[in-house]
């Protein structure tokens, strides 16, 4: 085992990347991050991309310069410059390490909404208040629907995309029937356009329960509080479009 080491030890040592290789290679893993941070404050994708490869990169990057670092100490005659070189090459790690924690305040952090967006969304949340008398009509405590042509933009309307469509059954024969003009695929397809981005626990499971009542209701009628739960999760759904910007 001693001589396989030793060996290992010998076949790094003789590779010969100058003096200033530790301050390289710190240097490169600092450069990466601080363009990376740069670009995501101007591109989306890149600030809400998952940064953790990067981190496992790093320390492959950095157990492998410390592996050669130590080779040398051991077999090559010690010099002034790799001395330098190797205390510069800590602080640039340091640095490097801040860097990513940076990273990683950028991806938490919270998308700020313009005001349209808000306006939306406030008008969405009256879903929320929203109580019926159990005659199936709509009823909205502040008597005012949604702005239509927001609602039809984010939720229902598509006029790009080809149609999909789920079986339908309106209820029983002889039972009036509520079409309320939603497009259930148009919502799936949002949901599925949703689900491309890095969502957190909560956000999925508030797709997949909106996800299981659009299949349920879309096969017959459905009731006053059936109404008020599709509301609000399209409420939802809306305000995952506006935070993911997938609309």
């Amino acid at each position: 085992m001693k001589k396989f080491v030793d060996y290992v030890f010998g076949i790094l040592a003789s590779l010969d990347f100058g003096v200033f290789y530790p301050v390289i290679v710190s240097s490169a893993v600092a450069s990466v991050f601080l363009i990376t941070m740069i670009v995501g404050f101007f591109v989306y994708r890149i600030r809400r991309a998952d940064k953790t490869s990067m981190l496992a990169l790093t320390l492959a990057v950095y157990t492998l310069a410390a592996v050669k670092i130590v080779c040398d100490l051991f077999s090559k005659p010690i010099k002034d410059e790799f001395v330098f070189s190797c205390i510069g090459s800590l602080f640039i790690a340091a640095a490097s390490f801040a860097e990513y924690w940076l990273l990683c305040l950028q991806f938490n952090s919270r998308e700020i909404l313009n005001m349209r967006e808000k306006r939306l969304i406030a008008r969405l949340s009256r879903f929320d208040d929203c109580s019926c008398d159990g005659s199936g009509d709509d009823c909205f405590q502040s008597g005012e629907a949604p702005d239509e042509s927001l609602v039809m933009k984010y939720t229902f309307e598509n006029p790009f995309r080809r149609a999909e469509f789920l079986p339908v059954f309106k209820g029983f024969e002889g039972e009036e029937t509520n079409n309320y003009g939603v497009n259930f695929n148009e919502v799936l397809s949002y949901i599925d356009r949703v689900r491309r981005y890095d969502l957190t626990a909560d956000e999925e499971k508030t797709l997949d329960d909106l996800e299981t009542n659009v299949s349920n209701f879309s096969r017959r009628n459905i009731s006053c509080e059936e109404r008020r739960k599709l509301s609000v999760g399209l409420m939802k759904l809306v305000k995952l479009l506006s935070k993911y910007k997938a609309s």
